[in-house]
């Protein structure tokens, strides 16, 4: 992190009333004697339209937050096309989108809100619908069930790829997980469909919810595996739903997304620990895993009408990328998956070296006057940790301004906002932070408010003296 004393070596504050930065001229001295007695006769008792100190609205306060979401996460334009930065070759895609995971900045893209065809990546979206699920105990992790006839592989349509479900089997959430994970198997999207929702379109319908509760509106599914044509995701909201999985689940990479392989039906899955027919070892469809250091999921995706499909997520030290290729077309399933991945590796190479994700030093706490309150100061800070995604090698170039006003009315709520810090990169404007008191500013009592409404009125004359 960049050192405070050098990162805000250029902060300002706001001219304010009086008090810190007040003129010399009336610190004391019979004219400062003669202007209060004037004003002591002029003072009206009440403060002049503009300067109530008034607290904003709940709306203006929600409007400086979403601000904030998007100055700290561009949705106009990528970070290639705000540093100039040149591209990545990415030969096969028509959609590709990398987001950088801290920040959830994109950093390069195309085609990003194209709607397209999930194929198997609608999986992503069945593991996290029903992990929610199991918060309440809707699709128990642990204990094994009997699996449902309609999601025996034998039912499930031809050329789909299985976990190999069957009877008299009995198997827990977390391993229909990893058959969907891993095997991307149908019919372990069906049997978790079953058990949490009692049918395949609820279990539609609850997937939909879950999207579209994070404000995903354009992602959509008619079911859970991956198969039908009317599901629709984006580059955009597809990458958005990854991040905010990884943040929720973070133990759905080691114990699913990350696996190379499953091994099902053993021993375990029947009664009496009797294993009825072979055990089918499947490796996981995602190459990257094996191609690509520090990748550790996350799904990949195949159907004639949606092309060859991944989303994937990368980790090297403290930055994690999150990469979405879809639609590569290829003459055979060797050659789709081999041009699969080779973009998503140039788009994670790219990345890593073209880009570094730093954390925004902060400004310490600092403490201004308050007018007409219970207490003379109020301490003022910024409430939250913010990193940036900055062109590699330039950290050198950051650096903040704070902005803040030299003192402040009583009453204010805790939510108003007391200045702002604004961050940039040589002269360009990064990103601003908006600075928040750290208790409510409490009016104080009649004899406090008068006496401040004296003083402020002497200031204020004071300064068009000077003027």
């Amino acid at each position: 992190m960049v050192s405070l004393r050098r990162f805000f070596s250029g902060s300002r504050s706001v001219p304010g009333l009086c008090g810190a930065g007040a003129p010399p001229l009336f610190s004391g001295g019979i004219l400062r004697i003669l202007v209060c007695a004037l004003l002591f006769a002029l003072a009206s008792g009440t403060l002049p339209a503009g300067e109530t100190g008034k607290s904003p609205t709940p709306g203006e306060v929600e409007a400086a937050a979403d601000l904030l979401r998007e100055q700290s996460s561009p949705r106009e334009h990528s970070a290639a096309e705000r540093f100039s930065v040149p591209p990545p070759i990415v030969e096969y895609a028509p959609v590709v989108a990398i987001m950088d995971y801290t920040t959830g900045t994109i950093l390069y893209e195309r085609g990003i809100d194209a709607e397209w065809v999930p194929a198997s990546v609608t999986k992503l979206v069945t593991v996290y619908t029903a992990l929610e699920a199991s918060r309440d105990d809707r699709f128990p992790l642990e204990e094994a069930l009997p699996v449902h006839p309609e999601a025996y592989a034998r039912a499930m349509p031809p050329r789909s790829s299985l976990m190999f479900l069957g009877p008299d089997q009995l198997v827990n959430g977390w391993d229909l997980l990893r058959g969907l994970a891993v095997s991307s198997g149908n019919d372990a999207a069906v049997e978790v469909a079953l058990r949490v929702a009692g049918s395949v379109s609820s279990f539609a319908g609850e997937m939909n919810r879950s999207v579209h509760s994070l404000g995903l509106k354009s992602l959509y599914f008619e079911e859970p595996s991956g198969l039908s044509p009317g599901n629709r995701i984006t580059a955009r909201e597809i990458a958005l739903f990854t991040r905010v999985f990884i943040e929720r689940w973070p133990e759905s990479l080691p114990k699913l997304f990350s696996l190379q392989s499953f091994a099902y039906p053993e021993a375990r899955h029947f009664p009496g620990g009797r294993l009825q027919g072979n055990t089918i070892i499947q490796y996981n469809r995602n190459t990257l895993l094996r191609d690509y250091p520090g990748v550790d999921g996350m799904k990949t995706g195949y159907t004639s009408a949606a092309g060859y499909n991944v989303v994937a997520t990368a980790r090297r030290g403290d930055q994690r990328l999150i990469a979405v290729v879809l639609g590569v077309a290829g003459p055979t399933h060797v050659e789709g998956g081999r041009r699969r991945s080779q973009d998503a590796i140039s788009l994670f190479d790219w990345a890593f070296s073209s880009f570094q994700t730093v954390p925004l030093a902060l400004p310490p706490p600092q403490d201004i006057p308050v007018w007409g309150g219970r207490e003379r100061f109020g301490t003022v800070a910024a409430e939250q940790n913010l990193s940036v995604v900055i062109p590699a090698g330039t950290e050198s170039l950051l650096r903040g301004e704070v902005e803040m006003p030299d003192s402040v009315w009583a009453p204010r709520e805790r939510t108003s906002p007391a200045g702002k810090v604004r961050y940039f990169l040589g002269e360009e404007p990064l990103l601003e932070v908006p600075l928040w008191f750290a208790q409510p500013l409490e009016a104080g009592g009649f004899l406090r408010r008068s006496w401040d409404r004296l003083r402020w009125w002497f200031s204020r004359l004071a300064l068009s003296l000077v003027a």
